[in-house]
């Protein structure tokens, strides 16, 4: 989305500055969609990556957390103790690997046995 909108950041800019403000908008539209078209896809890279790692430092504890029966609670976003008689419950008992919102979160993950 980042590359997408400095695209046509790039040339809408000038135009909507130009119809704006004549010549002093067309050379701010100019500047504004450049800015824009480094600026947004630096910054979609940026989110990219820092997800990537953030998703790579949690694997092992959701891992571990999983293993000792742990489930995670997509509302407080933490790992809680089904068997823990108050707090926050999945929506399913039955959860596997992986069980992803509407949203792409993690919203419960639990390991079944193979049997």
């Amino acid at each position: 989305m980042g590359a997408l909108g400095g695209a046509v950041g790039l040339v809408a800019a000038p135009i909507v500055g130009a119809k704006q403000d004549g010549f002093v908008g067309l050379a701010g539209g100019v500047v504004s969609g450049l800015v824009g078209a480094v600026v947004l896809p630096v910054m979609g890279v940026g989110i990219g990556l820092a997800q990537a790692v953030r998703g790579f430092a949690n694997t092992p504890r959701a891992i571990k957390q999983s293993a000792r029966g742990m489930v995670w609670c997509k509302e407080e976003r933490k790992w809680v103790d089904p068997a823990a008689p108050a707090g926050c419950m999945p929506e399913a008992e039955d959860c596997t690997l992986p069980d992803m919102d509407h949203l792409g979160t993690l919203a419960c993950l639990r390991l079944v046995p193979l049997a």
